[in-house]
């Protein structure tokens, strides 16, 4: 508990970074700070808190069917559940919970959802929040798990690219085609912007999940053995940013560009 704490201190004050980004490109026509705590409040406590059990459940669903099928688990090897499970649950789960924030904001306050940037603004602060609570909480479940807490590689990892990586940048994605229905009069476009808005944003976050089990398959394919359970790496927080933003940029460049495109 003490640990998760403190790192809610550390997220929280680097989450200011993002958040000051936010503030800058929403300078023509400033919300209403409260607005802004609203999003991040429901990404921290709301998402996340229908998110967690879910997420739970079909990762658990997923060791009892390789439980029935004991080659599989042995060829993804001991963490075999979470490497199928986060893929399948996390993605289509977390973005449901998270795009659901915007969707309020979007109905409630219409005089403050204008167009395609206040809904970028407004998905990527929700998953600000998200952020806020799943980056301790990973780092408590490290020090519960090992004995050792993964500050550096946590923090560095999930506040990449200034913090507009990972549920910023997918639910930003929502936001904006979500932003696009505001600005329209197509009934048609009304109803498609947001539901490719929303199957963007699971396919990136599908994309971030299967890094893992990518990784693992490769190992197999080339004949190496997987790495033993153990504490992860304890990477330097800078190091474990720029390694971090690089991949990022790599790997999910159709979506940097996509959400780039729509700013």
């Amino acid at each position: 508990a003490g640990v998760f704490l403190e790192g809610l201190v550390f997220a929280a004050v680097l989450s200011t970074v993002p958040v000051i980004i936010l503030r800058y490109l929403d300078r023509r026509e400033r919300e209403s700070p409260w607005v802004f705590a609203i999003a991040i409040l429901w990404g921290a406590l709301i998402a996340t808190g229908m998110a967690l059990p879910l997420n739970t459940g079909i990762i658990m669903a997923v060791g009892r069917w390789l439980e029935q099928y004991p080659e599989i688990g042995e060829y993804l090897g001991p963490h075999g559940a979470m490497l199928l499970g986060a893929p399948l649950a996390a993605p289509v789960v977390e973005e449901a919970t998270k795009a659901l924030g915007v969707v309020l904001l979007f109905a409630f306050l219409r005089a403050e959802f204008d167009n395609m940037r206040d809904g970028f603004v407004y998905g990527a602060l929700v998953g600000i929040g998200f952020n806020l609570l799943e980056a301790p909480l990973y780092v408590a479940q490290g020090y519960a798990e090992y004995g050792v807490a993964p500050w550096g590689l946590q923090f560095g990892a999930r506040f990449a690219l200034f913090g507009l990586s990972g549920h910023a940048m997918f639910t930003g994605i929502f936001g904006a085609l979500l932003g696009v229905a505001r600005q329209t009069r197509r009934l048609w476009i009304r109803i498609a912007a947001p539901l490719i808005g929303l199957v963007l944003a699971i396919l990136a976050h599908t994309l971030n999940n299967s890094l893992g089990l990518i990784i693992t398959i490769l190992l197999r394919s080339s004949g190496e053995e997987l790495p033993e359970p153990g504490p992860p790496p304890q990477a330097p927080f800078l190091e474990a940013w720029i390694q971090t933003s690089i991949q990022n940029l790599i790997i999910f460049l159709p979506f940097v560009m996509i959400m780039l495109v729509m700013l």
